[in-house]
């Protein structure tokens, strides 16, 4: 009857501390992209356009500009897919995009 630390304070406190915190980051949600510079303008516009703000961090760690992207494979953009936790639809509308940026059809 006096021991406060039960399940439901725990939980309670959980839930308190989760709302004034940060929101956790999930596959769903990846974590919102701080102001990242690209020396590129048009692969920042890429980046914005494709709403792949999320991952600009990770596409810089494998492409300077444009034409560096437009090298990317299919390999490549699984690798980072799975380092970034990119969800698998937001993967295809990629490849999607690089192939119309390479010359081929989406």
């Amino acid at each position: 009857p006096g021991d406060r630390d039960d399940w439901y304070d725990r939980a309670a406190t959980a839930a308190s501390t989760a709302r004034r915190g940060e929101p956790k980051q999930t596959r769903l949600a990846p974590p919102a992209a701080s102001a990242v510079a690209f020396a590129d303008e048009a692969l920042g516009a890429f980046v914005g356009e494709h709403a792949l703000a999320a991952y600009a961090t990770a596409i810089l760690g494998v492409a300077d500009t444009l034409d560096d992207l437009t090298e990317m494979t299919d390999a490549d953009v699984d690798e980072l897919a799975a380092e970034t936790g990119m969800p698998k639809l937001k993967v295809r509308k990629f490849k999607a995009a690089l192939k119309t940026l390479q010359g081929g059809d989406a």
